[in-house]
């Protein structure tokens, strides 16, 4: 199961990437770039992974959707504060920055997205 998100969740990530990329070539501050690049990329995960790779079958899909936006309105907030944070505070490229702290968004993303379709958390 984690293989196959972490196949769609890399598809998300290199959107998420490339608009980062882009937006932040445009002159956008990089907490807000950041949060264009990931709210696109977090919608696609979600309507790509919740029925392919978690086999979720019930119903009350836009009920499940509502907590996806939530929980990311909040992890987008703090991931990118934190890219932000790297950026400013410690001198690292925004590039740089956003891979350092893909490896914990993915980890995060995927117990959650687990949590809401199967009602466990899954230890790797």
């Amino acid at each position: 199961m984690i293989i196959r998100f972490g196949f769609v969740s890399g598809i998300g990530w290199l959107i998420d990437f490339c608009l980062f990329v882009l937006v932040g070539w445009l002159g956008v501050p990089v907490w807000a770039a950041n949060m264009v690049g990931a709210t696109v990329a977090v919608l696609f995960v979600f309507f790509a992974s919740v029925r392919h790779v978690f086999e979720y079958d019930g119903g009350y899909l836009l009920g499940k959707l509502i907590a996806y936006i939530i929980y990311q309105v909040i992890a987008i907030i703090a991931a990118s504060l934190f890219i932000d944070t790297l950026t400013h505070w410690f001198g690292l490229a925004p590039v740089l920055a956003k891979v350092l702290v893909t490896p914990l968004t993915f980890y995060a993303n995927f117990q959650f997205m687990s949590l809401l379709t199967t009602g466990k958390l899954r230890l790797m």
